[in-house]
This record gives structure tokens, sequence and C-alpha cells, in this order.
């Protein structure tokens, strides 16, 4: 993953008050390792190491892959945050499969040897992919007084860790959380921040959703998106579209204007109260039919925890309508 990743944890030090990635060509860095609670680790530090740490959570492993840190300097993104000063580590974790926890306790613990080693970071950003992902959108929810920014690239949202079955998302990170994803792992990120977005307090922050269509590449953007991530989720499957707004049509001929096939349209009262026996319906329906649930972020936010998780375990897909209206129409439209 290239500069996407240079450009998000950019962003994420611009939301802190901090000074934009900037850096020149490295001389040969210190190399660090050894073993923490059984977990192997890696880092590696430049000579002008300004006391800016970027923790790497890596992707699940399965036995009999061997535990090991693995840490490629040489890469284009490495040798960017290493001539901006930015010190790297990653774990292997303690052990391999699913492992969610622990794996928390390795990158904190990582966290504190390297203080011991280095000093007190000043900044510390945790990045995951896949199940790392996950695992950084858990510490943006649970250690967000002990870390400063988290990307989760792609990630296993509804991964679960056999000893803690009871372990979940409250859709409440508490500090700066980016997503970079793709089409694999559109539906459930997108799910994710629109959880977040009812759920938000004054403590909680909302994620910010980077989607990226294709491997290695990236949607810079432009003056003025006009199709969101949660409507390039949608592309490609016939959809079920349902809402209960002001004017519901508006919203379903802007899904089609975007370029999605509405094959079934259902339109409610604005501020619809929505039973447990309508959304049951409408689930069985879009299976039925072969057909994908979406809706407005406004609707969305009426259903009770229980429908909400309910229909997006079937894929339902929350369209910020804002976002894709006319602003001649946003208005009425948001009802």
């Amino acid at each position: 993953m290239l500069f996407p990743r240079i450009l998000l944890l950019g962003l994420c030090l611009v939301s802190l008050g901090a000074v934009a990635l900037r850096g020149d060509t490295p001389a040969e860095p210190q190399r660090l390792g050894g073993v923490i609670a059984g977990a192997r680790w890696a880092a590696v530090v430049p000579d002008n190491w300004n006391g800016r740490l970027l923790l790497e959570a890596p992707d699940l492993r399965h036995a009999p892959a061997p535990l090991a840190a693995e840490l490629d300097a040489a890469t284009p993104d490495h040798q960017a945050l290493l001539g901006a000063g930015w010190a790297i580590a990653t774990t292997s974790y303690r052990r391999t499969g699913p492992i969610l926890v622990d794996a928390i306790d390795d990158l904190r613990g990582l966290r504190d040897r390297l203080a011991v080693e280095l000093g007190a970071p000043r900044i510390v950003l945790v990045e995951g992919v896949g199940m790392g992902g996950l695992i950084a959108i858990l510490m943006a929810e649970r250690h967000a007084d002990e870390f400063h920014g988290f990307l989760a690239r792609d990630p296993r949202v509804d991964l679960r860790d056999p000893r803690a079955l009871r372990l979940r998302c409250d859709h409440q990170p508490r500090a700066p959380l980016l997503f970079l994803f793709g089409p694999a792992t559109a539906a459930e990120t997108i799910a994710y921040q629109a959880r977040a977005r009812a759920a938000a307090n004054a403590e909680s922050i909302v994620p910010v959703l980077w989607y990226q269509p294709e491997p290695d590449t990236v949607e810079f953007p432009t003056e003025r998106p006009t199709r969101p991530a949660a409507v390039e989720a949608l592309a490609g499957r016939p959809l079920l579209a349902f809402a209960g707004i002001g004017r519901p049509e508006k919203f379903f001929s802007t899904l089609e204007e975007a370029g999605l096939r509405v094959a079934a349209r259902v339109a409610f009262t604005d501020h619809h109260p929505f039973t447990q026996a309508e959304i049951a319906g409408l689930v069985a329906r879009a299976k039925a039919q072969g057909l994908r649930l979406a809706t407005t972020e406004k609707d969305l936010a009426r259903l009770t925890p229980a429908l909400r998780a309910r229909a997006q375990e079937a894929g339902l897909v929350a369209v910020p309508a804002r976002l894709i209206f006319d602003d001649s129409g946003a208005g009425d439209a948001a009802g």
C-alpha cells in the first residue's frame, strides 16, 4: 500500500494539529527487535527520530506460519516515513489465528518497550490491515487516551476472538480513526461508520472513510465528489431502496442518477417509526429477490439498535443523502 498510507497518516496528524508528513531520503536506520510476552517485535528508528512512532498491526496469520515480526524498511512508504523522522515498529502477536485482546496488549507492550529503549514518543499512531484494522478500531474505542490516532485498512470488522467471544465494537471511537478500504470490505466498513454516526456523543469521533477501488491505487478527492463511498459500495447489484423522509422519490431518483439500479422502492411517511415486522419484511424481500438494501442515514438512525443490527447483518447500506443530492434539493429530500 503505497502513498495513500502516507497521505492518510498526514491527515491524521493535521486533525491532531501536528505538522504534515515531510521528509528527505533517510540514512540507514537503527534496527531493534526482541520478544515481549511471547510476541516477536521489530522496529526501525531513523537517526533524525522526532518522537513520532507508527505501530503496525498485521493481519491474521494461520498455523503453521511461524511467529515473525515482518518489517521491510526499504519499501517506498516506509522510506518516506523514516525520512520524515518517524520510527516504525510491528509485532508478530503472541500466537497465530484470530487474536484481538492479547494482540492489543502486544501492541501496548511494544509501545512501552520502545519508550524505554528510545524515550517516550510524542505521537503514537496505530495502523492495521485486515484483522489488524479491527484491532486499530478496538484500540480507538478502548485505549484512545494512550494513542493519538488510528488507520484501519480493509478492517475485518466481523472477526471474533475465540478467547474473547463477547468482545464487540461499541462504535464510539474516541480518537481520530481513518478507514482505507476497497470493495471487499466496503459494506461492513460503511456500516460501522453509520453506526458510529448514530451513536455519536460528546466524547466519540465519527471515523473518516477513504474508498480505494483497486489495489495500490487511490482516488484523490476532487473539488466536489459525485460518488461517495456508500454509493460505490452499492454499485453492481440491484437495490431495494426504502426511505421515510420528506421526498423519498428524490432519494430513489438520485440513486439512479448516480448510476445505481433501483429494482424496488418502498416509500414511508416522513420520520416513519420502523417496526420489527417492516424491517423483517424488507430483509426477506431483498433476500428472496437477490437485492441489496439501501436507505438514508436518517432512516438508519431511526431504527432501534436491534433492528439496525439485523438490517446491517443483511447487508443494508446507508447513503448520506446530503452528499449525493443536488444542492437545490438536498434540504427538501433530507426530511
